[in-house]
């Protein structure tokens, strides 16, 4: 879905590494600023995204006002390797805003 949002400073981008399946992965996440009504949501950025980048170039429109954003909803669930069951629900970017995309080519 298309959203306008902003991010409002760096410091809205995150990363994180985590152990997954034995290996060492490494996710972010942004919060971004909604109107309409106004909320804050955090959005995730996979780790194929951040390998890529996206949390960096997310960084050169922190503070610079409103743009469009592709993130979709997600709900699921999966069996760790503990055996425990888990649930995940949320945003995830879908991919950068035009306005990055643009300033990379």
């Amino acid at each position: 879905m298309k959203i306008i949002a902003q991010i409002l400073s760096g410091t809205d981008i995150t990363t994180a590494t985590k152990d997954r399946d034995g290996r060492k992965v490494t996710t972010g996440q942004v919060k971004l600023l909604t109107t309409d009504p106004s909320q804050i949501i955090d959005v995730a950025i996979t780790e194929e995204q951040v390998t890529a980048g996206y949390h960096g170039m997310l960084k050169t429109i922190a503070g610079k006002g409103p743009t469009e954003f592709m993130v979709e909803y997600r709900n699921g669930s999966f069996g760790d390797d503990n055996g425990r069951h888990r649930q995940f629900n949320g945003f995830r970017l879908v991919d950068l805003p035009a306005s990055v995309q643009n300033a990379k080519a």
